[in-house]
């Protein structure tokens, strides 16, 4: 007896042939008696899990495989007889002419975030000769019994890694036929040791293989992938129809439970580090007392938070403090002393909820160029307390050393800088690639300043040296620190939420001489990308990336004098990575000042999230916070984000409960030449970028404050907000509220 593969169909049930709606039939003719096993992926509101792997029998006479209508939530996809691969239970019906037939599914969880639409997302299958799945004749909806029943599943989730395997299932069975399915954020190259490939899907790089037993045992599969990314892989074994179900084992006699022992603390490495946020600041080129950066979202109680400054090393950092008042801990740190500069890495464990305001505070920097520049990334899953597993650290390459770690599931972070490059206009390695270490996952990739970071999770504890390269021969130093693993602290919420956010000083011929934009490195994992421009002169026109996205303005103005322009692009449904790249931006002209890009990567946003969008310029005289134009949000739980480009002062602040400043912020700049302050900074120009999650629909205005009102307004200003729709059904958290000022007493 021998399992036959009929037909195997790759054809993907496309996003954008189907949108919205189940997916058109199309031709997988099998015959009454075959079994029929379905790989797919459903975004769907309606369920808290997707379904991935089908088995169907096949009626008599010949039938043929659709997503089924309407019915996404309950039971994915049917044949033309009505026979439907259901979820989670074997199911027996009947119909005058289908009278065998069975189903059998198991279910595959993918991240909340990626619940889009009541849709088919991509789907495959193929069918096999089905005397290895037993027949029945129950009428109507019967009791399970167990020679009917698949004779087990397994399945496994997790992020990183380039081998994944999809958790062990026991067979009972010598001749059982083995079926495996995966959904990958990267691409499955081949199939596992052991195992045929069925199916290898273009462009998704999903599989589907199979295997045949010939003896009862525990097995699982495995898939090879591109590089590392989320994933999930599933497995399913069926029983011949003439092998005979396993005599059960009598149960024995039942003894008294003793008193339940309580269940121990979970021991470090019982859970899986995972990112929760990350920043990227541009790089400042003027003296500095305190650097301000923002997380875009407030972070949750019990996470780990990282923090990488990088700065002139005649000064040095006196503190690190945040809106919550956590302890910030100092990490490895190095100097490289023939370009006199340092990066120092701290770290908070055990984050009190709500942390998300940080201020460096500097000493010897307030009268010398002090080149800070700053990455933060937020951390689940991590120990709350001595953590601290190892740390490494070089001035002079991008391997900082080799860690030996003591436990299994560490988060491995490292930060590089160039340090050759930085000079007395800033950053400047203005670089084509960088491209992470074997394993690792980048959070950042600054191709204009030349700064990286990245994070592995190391499987198994023992010696890791991590590194990671770049184009050039630029001089880079980095450092890194491995963490402990633990069940502690709080994932992402549900709903639409930012996840990266990077500020690029996109093209600076004030500053450094370069009008031509630098090409763009962003690591990214949601379904939305939003770039914020600011520009004393030209708009962009184009903008293309290595994923293939569509990117529409979708605001834009020139400013009050037609020289502060703010304009707002996005990519909806975007294909992201974290190793997107190639992001180019054509511009209407040549500019003759400086231009910041502010990218913003978005998760849980709908198939087409773009609401409405409002534009204003003006010319304010008079001192006082800047009032931008309001917005009204259709929907509730909508992102809605503002780009404020002025000609005077610097923004420093966004007034309101559950608006958020994106713009990093050196209290050192006033942009106030005529009254002897600084010249524009490198840093967000100078201008507001913010943001806030709209809980409802009423109407939304940002209001911003400013350095040195005193000395008059901003004078001409543009700015430009758009809100963005969240995935039906995904609800944003209410924001904390900021506190009431109390009077003294």
């Amino acid at each position: 007896m021998q399992w036959k593969v009929l037909r195997p169909h790759p054809e993907p049930f496309s996003e954008n042939r189907y949108p919205g709606r189940g997916g058109d039939p199309f031709e997988c003719k099998y015959r009454a008696g075959d079994a029929g096993v379905c790989s797919g992926e459903l975004r769907s509101a309606a369920v808290a899990s997707n379904f991935s792997d089908r088995a169907v029998r096949g009626g008599s006479g010949s039938g043929r495989f659709k997503p089924s209508r309407g019915r996404m939530g309950r039971h994915g996809c049917a044949d033309n007889l009505g026979q439907r691969f259901s979820r989670k239970h074997l199911l027996f019906g009947s119909r005058a002419d289908a009278i065998r037939r069975c189903g059998i599914a198991v279910d595959l969880l993918r991240p909340k975030s990626c619940f889009i639409t009541k849709r088919w997302k991509r789907g495959n299958c193929h069918f096999h000769r089905s005397r290895y799945l037993p027949r029945c004749s129950h009428f109507g909806i019967q009791r399970r019994r167990p020679k009917q029943s698949p004779d087990g599943w397994a399945n496994a989730t997790a992020t990183g890694g380039t081998t994944i395997t999809s958790g062990a299932v026991g067979t009972t069975s010598a001749s059982d036929l083995l079926v495996a399915a995966n959904v990958v954020q990267t691409l499955t190259t081949d199939a596992g040791d052991g195992f045929a490939l069925r199916i290898l899907t273009e462009p998704d790089g999903d599989i589907v293989e199979d295997n045949l037993t010939t003896a009862t045992g525990s097995y699982s599969a495995s898939a090879p992938l591109s590089h590392p990314g989320w994933w999930v892989m599933q497995i399913v074994a069926f029983r011949a129809a003439d092998s005979p179900a396993p005599t059960p084992t009598p149960a024995p006699t039942p003894t008294p439970a003793p008193t339940p022992t309580p269940a121990p603390t979970p021991a470090s490495g019982t859970a899986v580090p995972t990112l929760v946020q990350h920043v990227a600041t541009g790089m400042d080129y003027w003296p500095i007392t305190t650097l301000a950066i923002n997380l875009p979202n407030p972070a949750g109680g019990g996470n780990a938070l990282v923090l990488g400054v990088q700065y002139s090393s005649v000064g040095s950092i006196s503190s690190v403090s945040d809106n919550k008042g956590n302890t910030w801990v100092a990490g490895p740190t190095v100097v490289n002393l023939a370009y006199s500069q340092q990066m120092n890495l701290y770290y908070c464990l055990n984050a009190i909820a709500g942390s998300q305001n940080i201020t460096v505070t500097f000493n010897g920097l307030q009268s010398t160029p002090a080149f800070p520049q700053a990455v933060v990334s937020e951390f689940c899953n991590v120990a709350t307390a001595a953590a601290v597993d190892g740390s490494a650290g070089s001035s002079s390459s991008l391997t900082p050393g080799t860690i030996d770690t003591t436990a299994s599931g560490d988060l491995i972070y490292q930060w590089g800088i160039d340090f050759s490059d930085t000079n007395a206009n800033g950053g400047a390695f203005n670089g084509t690639s960088i491209t992470p270490g074997s394993g690792f996952t980048l959070l950042s990739a600054d191709l204009q300043v030349g700064s990286a970071d990245q994070y592995y999770v190391q499987p198994s504890a023992g010696a890791i040296s991590p590194s990671f390269t770049t184009a050039g021969s630029a001089i880079w130093g980095s450092v890194a620190l491995a963490l402990k693993s633990a069940s502690a602290g709080t994932m992402p919420p549900p709903g639409i939420r930012i996840v990266h956010v990077q500020h690029t000083l996109l093209a600076a011929q004030r500053a450094q001489g370069r009008s031509t934009p630098t090409v763009m490195q962003f690591p990214s994992s949601g379904n939305l990308l939003v770039g914020l421009y600011s520009s004393p002169d030209v708009t962009v026109s184009l903008v293309q990336d290595s994923g293939l996205n569509s990117w529409v303005s979708a605001g834009l103005t020139l400013g009050g004098g037609e020289n502060t322009v703010a304009q707002i692009l996005y990519a909806a449904n975007a294909s992201t990575s974290p190793t997107l790249g190639g992001i180019t931006v054509t511009l209407d002209g040549i500019t003759t000042g400086d231009i910041m890009f502010v990218l913003y990567d978005v998760a849980g946003a709908a198939e087409s999230p773009f609401d409405t969008a409002t534009t204003a310029s003006g010319f304010q005289r008079g001192g006082g916070n800047l009032t931008t134009p309001s917005l009204t949000p259709s929907t509730p739980n909508e992102l809605v984000l503002n780009e404020t480009s002025i000609d005077f002062h610097t923004i420093n602040g966004v007034i309101g409960t559950g608006f958020t400043l994106d713009s990093a912020v050196n209290d050192y700049d006033d942009n106030d030449p005529p009254t002897g302050g600084t010249d524009t900074s490198t840093l967000d120009e100078d201008n507001g970028c913010a943001h806030i999650y709209s809980i409802t629909t009423d109407p939304v205005s940002f209001v911003y404050t400013y350095t040195e009102p005193r000395n008059g307004g901003v004078k001409t200003w543009g700015s430009v907000s758009a809100a963005f729709e969240a995935s039906q059904g995904m609800q944003t958290p209410t924001p904390i509220p900021t506190p009431t000022p109390q009077p003294p007493d």
